[in-house]
């Protein structure tokens, strides 16, 4: 087994295991949801806190979807 499978097994793990936590006290308390909380203060993930910002703005996620939009609704507003 290749070790970066390893890893990401084992990260993989670490988030599952805080995500279950983390909802657990939402469902039970109605406390807010504190996931990210978790990650910054798990010493496994200190390698990226640094990152972890950025790797968690949604901006990352979408793409090309703000141009494409744009570009749509340029059309409508020529064809119209």
């Amino acid at each position: 087994m290749c070790v970066c499978v390893c890893v990401c097994e084992d990260c993989h793990e670490a988030v599952r295991q805080h995500s279950q936590a983390a909802a657990a006290v939402v469902k039970e308390t109605g406390a807010e949801n504190d996931l990210i909380d978790r990650i910054h203060n798990d010493s496994y993930f200190a390698a990226i806190l640094a990152d972890l910002d950025h790797l968690l703005n949604p901006k990352t996620f979408v793409g090309r979807a703000p141009q494409q939009v744009s570009i749509q609704v340029s059309l409508v507003v020529i064809l119209h």
